[in-house]
């Protein structure tokens, strides 16, 4: 009865070979059937019958059989499982996952380059800690507590991740996992924090996959002639170890197992344990830095001089970290170590411009603090930039480099100083032939020396100063505008922040002087990017100048400030409503006299005046919200009055209140939930939060054509 269960089970279409289960499926039936024996009560009953077991055994290797049969017949896949993802397939998805807007993409990204890199199963990728992240010497390490080949841990250990910052930035770990945690898409707590990607990572990755298939952003071509359904979340794990081992001269067969987590055997589990040797070498590759380019190869990450660069501790202080990573104070210090050498790595990116090139204009982290902020800005002049073998300035030296490749790497040098010295002879050679000409070559009786063709040109350059000189003064005046009050350094005639000359101007809809060009969204983003985009402009792509957020409330005599979207004209007045509560808690604190002020206050000035405003909203929202769950007695009606359900003490209240508050971050919220907040908690039934434009804020007419 039992072997008619699993021949009746051994096809997904009855009696046609195409419609074969694979060979592991009915292992697992035959290792279901077997555990329901293991689970008897009875001891007698206990044990698998040996004519159940040869039959089990017989067929399983007919059915093994069968499939290679059908697949020589062509009626099923070559194939088994998923297909390993080439390395350029691998490229490719990342470098489109970034050009692609949304959570999605973003989630994709840092996926990928996390099972590739650390050749886990999505399951373990998706599990991994803030405590399992800290860095040592030049490599980011991860350490998996357990998987599911090591139940027990017994065989656990930390795996290298190397920084790729000009080879192949897109697919930098490093860089990667900074782009990931500084976007606000990571949130502290308690200090051991689950990096969690989603809860579903193989369906989300598998669903992000298909839909880039079907609108176009991936082809086929970009997946090396693979179908999506041949490729998944284990063809990552797959391709890595595929590409390791197909590397001549790469790393050992066991140090590839090791870092994948497989069994080699009980002897050598027994004797061989993992060292960082190999496993360097293995992250290296695993990164594509480029083996056939020893100088390359041998890179170090950007980094900071945190000990003794004055400038550094300076700008990034506690609360500065805070601000871009909420509660940083919480996490541990080797956590902390690898944040510092991530933010060096955007920092790098930010300063060769790698970022506007690889990512979609649109990208969370253009709007994020540490971006909007002006750190990156900052931090240029700071950081180190990457090196080769050894960094003389803090003396990082590179690791995972075979012992073999150091007589390379001396012998390289030799040559490159004997190439500079030839390329430094042939810098000079051009001057030392004029020279020579020159003290040797006569026009008629006369030797041309330097003071004769002086004499020559004196007069030539003379006349062609002047000349420059009146087309200078011409443009100079063609470029004055009508008007003497013209906005300098972004700040209008009358001293408001944010100066139209400083701003573009686009044409869309067969209409010129538009505020915002065709394609921008204006998206849901946190409190505070919202306060520095409503006053000082959209900072998310610098060849973009858009105007500050409080200029595109649109109305119909302002027809130029029109979004392009209509679903974004009503975040945008949910917006505006969210800064005006968030200005009159400002005033009602006292740091703010007054509105006007704030469109010619200065960056640092304005997140103060917004920081005490905001904790005034937030202390506003909760108390409203206690009081309407809990009416005091002057609130209840009298009805109500009789109960005590609904009444309490002052400071049970206050204990509700505080709590209301810890459930909020400031770094955190985004504007429409606070504008949800405002709605339920601080309006009358059937009254709404309108914004008047103040005289500040209206725009000279302009003729839209």
């Amino acid at each position: 009865m039992v072997e008619n269960f699993i021949a009746s089970n051994s096809y997904k279409q009855p009696e046609t070979l195409s419609g074969l289960n694979a060979s592991s499926t009915i292992s697992g039936y035959i290792c279901s059937v077997k555990n329901l024996y293991k689970k008897v009560k009875d001891p007698e009953l206990r044990h698998i019958p040996e004519e159940m077991e040869t039959s089990f055994a017989e067929y399983s290797a007919g059915f093994v059989k069968n499939i290679a049969q059908a697949a020589e017949d062509g009626l099923v896949k070559q194939t088994h499982g998923k297909l390993p993802l080439t390395v350029v397939a691998y490229k490719s998805i990342a470098s489109k996952a970034l050009q692609v807007s949304g959570r999605s993409s973003t989630f994709a990204h840092v996926y990928g380059l996390l099972a590739w890199n650390l050749v886990q199963r999505a399951v373990t990728v998706a599990g991994i800690h803030t405590f399992n992240i800290s860095w040592k010497d030049d490599a980011l390490m991860i350490h998996i507590s357990r998987h599911k080949g090591d139940q027990t841990g017994s065989s656990a250990f930390a795996r290298h991740l190397y920084a790729n910052p000009t080879h192949v930035p897109e697919c930098c770990p490093v860089l990667g996992m900074a782009m990931y945690l500084f976007t606000g898409r990571f949130r502290g707590g308690n200090g051991a924090v689950r990096l969690k990607l989603f809860e579903e990572t193989e369906k989300t990755y598998s669903k992000w996959l298909r839909d880039r298939l079907r609108d176009g952003t991936l082809t086929v071509d970009d997946l090396c002639g693979c179908r999506v359904e041949d490729l998944g979340t284990h063809s990552y794990r797959k391709g890595a170890t595929t590409f390791a081992d197909s590397c001549p001269g790469g790393p050992s067969g066991t140090a590839v197992n090791l870092r994948a987590g497989w069994r080699e055997g009980r002897s050598r589990e027994r004797y061989t344990f993992p060292t960082d040797g190999q496993d360097q070498y293995l992250g290296r590759m695993l990164s594509l830095l480029p083996i056939v380019n020893i100088k390359e190869f041998c890179i170090l990450p950007p980094h900071f001089h945190h000990e003794l660069d004055a400038r550094y501790r300076e700008i990034m202080t506690i609360d500065v970290w805070e601000e871009i990573i909420p509660a940083y104070s919480t996490f541990p210090e080797g956590f902390k170590t690898a944040l510092r050498f991530m933010l060096a790595s955007l920092v790098f990116a930010h300063k060769q411009h790698t970022l506007e090139r690889i990512l979609n204009p649109m990208h969370p982290l253009f709007s994020s603090r540490v971006y909007t902020g002006g750190y990156l800005e900052e931090l240029k002049d700071v950081v180190i930039e990457p090196k080769c073998r050894l960094c003389k300035e803090c003396g990082m030296a590179v690791t995972g480099i075979p012992v073999h490749w150091w007589t390379h790497l001396d012998s390289l040098e030799s040559v490159l100083s004997a190439v500079e010295g030839v390329s430094q002879q042939l810098k000079e050679m051009p001057e030392k032939v004029t020279t020579l000409i020159e003290q040797r070559v006569e026009i008629g009786a006369q030797h041309l020396t330097p003071n004769a063709v002086e004499s020559i040109i004196a007069p030539l350059k003379q006349k062609l100063d002047s000349v420059v000189s009146h087309l200078s003064q011409q443009q100079q005046r063609a470029e004055q505008p009508a008007v003497d009050n013209i906005a300098v350094l972004g700040y209008d005639s009358d001293g408001s922040v944010g100066g139209d000359n400083m701003y573009d101007s686009w044409k869309w809809k067969g209409k010129i002087g538009m505020y915002v060009p065709e394609d921008y969204r204006f998206v849901a983003t946190t409190c505070s990017n919202l306060w520095d985009m409503w006053f000082y402009g959209d900072r998310r792509v610098t060849d973009r100048r858009i105007r500050p957020l409080r200029k595109l409330t649109s109305s119909t005599l302002h027809q130029k400030s029109t979004l392009p979207f209509p679903e974004d004209e009503k975040l945008l007045s949910k917006a505006a409503q969210v800064v005006t509560a968030i200005t009159e808690c400002a005033m009602a604190s006292g740091v703010l006299e007054d509105k006007k002020a704030l469109h010619k206050m200065e960056f640092k000035t304005s997140k103060e005046v917004f920081k005490q405003g905001y904790i005034g909203l937030l202390h506003k929202i909760a108390r409203a919200k206690v009081a309407r769950k809990f009416p005091s007695a002057g609130q209840r009606s009298a009805a109500a009055a009789l109960s005590s359900s609904n009444q309490i003490t002052d400071t049970v209240r206050e204990r509700r209140i505080e709590e209301e508050l810890r459930k909020r971050k400031i770094a955190d919220i985004k504007f429409p939930t606070i504008y949800n907040d405002i709605c339920q908690n601080l309006r009358a039934p059937g009254k709404g939060l309108k914004r008047r434009r103040s005289s500040d804020d209206q725009e000279d007419e302009e003729v839209v054509l």
